[in-house]
């Protein structure tokens, strides 16, 4: 029925960031359970340009992303969750968000949520569709929180950060409360072992507050090698990432996707690498030996 309630994080890598897989769910949404909005989009990264899913302008935020942690400020460090990237404002930072019609249920939404770290005094303004002005001063603290609004027909959100000093930004969730939701975490050159990266207990505190019921994992095509079909040590390092995404996300059930198609130019024609075939077994056999799914994209793109 049109109220059941999923929420899917998507944690992939450059395949996804353009939202090329996990748009098929979202287009599948309305014959489904329904749901709309974006889900989660963060206030500012090097990728702004790449999600065609929003409409994304900004300015006074410094980010800094997983993959590239060791030029991260020794005083955010431990702060990175499941998303990839840490955003840092200056005093007046802002960011702007916009409902696109680039696939149906993205244009409006009818719930926001705005999810950051406070650890001084800072106050945050919120504009809706650009009349609807709230202020808010959130508590200071050592852990993630939110501030939610709801109302029908949002169609544009303005979040501004002053008194800036402690604040850590993740980013905002956009959806409509109800039907599939599907959050898009994908980060560039990040083979998964990234994610050793974030801090534990940052991902259970905002997973709690999310509410994830399924967690797609989908990583493995950067990592092959043309002239190498053996997977084995990527394979012992998937069952440690299964893992760590378990500790984090308590409850959730947990599905890995197998890689696609890798096919270089060969005579004229596009031959797929035999690393792919080593790759999906090895990525099979690691969901079997940790207790989680398995989907084999490779199979299922024909």
């Amino acid at each position: 029925t049109g109220e059941k309630t999923m929420r899917l994080p998507f944690l992939g890598y450059s395949i996804t960031e353009a939202e090329t897989i996990p748009c098929g769910v979202r287009a599948r949404r309305p014959g489904l359970h329904g749901g709309t909005g974006p889900g989660f989009v963060p206030f500012s990264n090097t990728l702004d340009i790449s999600r065609p899913t929003v409409g994304f302008t900004n300015n006074g935020w410094k980010s800094y992303s997983l993959v590239n942690k060791k030029t991260t400020p020794d005083d955010y460090k431990d702060n990175f969750f499941g998303s990839g990237s840490l955003n840092i404002p200056s005093d007046g930072a802002w960011t702007e968000y916009k409902g696109t019609g680039f696939k149906k249920g993205l244009y409006s939404w009818s719930r926001a949520r705005v999810i950051f770290l406070n650890r001084g005094e800072s106050v945050i303004d919120v504009a809706v569709n650009d009349s609807i002005q709230r202020r808010f001063n959130p508590s200071s603290g050592t852990q993630p929180q939110q501030i939610t609004m709801t109302g029908g027909g949002m169609r544009s959100l303005k979040v501004t950060v002053s008194k800036a000093d402690g604040f850590v930004g993740y980013g905002v969730v956009l959806d409509s409360g109800r039907g599939i939701a599907l959050d898009n975490f994908s980060v560039r050159s990040n083979s998964g072992i990234a994610l050793f990266g974030t801090d534990r207990a940052t991902n259970t505190a905002i997973g709690r507050m999310l509410c994830y019921d399924l967690i797609l994992l989908q990583y493995g095509l950067n990592a092959m090698d043309p002239e190498n079909t053996n997977s084995t040590a990527y394979g012992q390092q998937l069952r440690r990432v299964i893992g760590y995404i378990k500790s984090c996300f308590h409850g959730s059930t947990i599905i890995v996707m197998g890689v696609g198609d890798r096919s270089p130019r060969k005579d004229g024609e596009y031959v797929t690498m035999p690393a792919v075939d080593a790759m999906l077994k090895e990525q099979r056999a690691a969901a079997q030996a940790t207790g989680v799914g398995f989907w084999n994209t490779y199979k299922a793109m024909g």
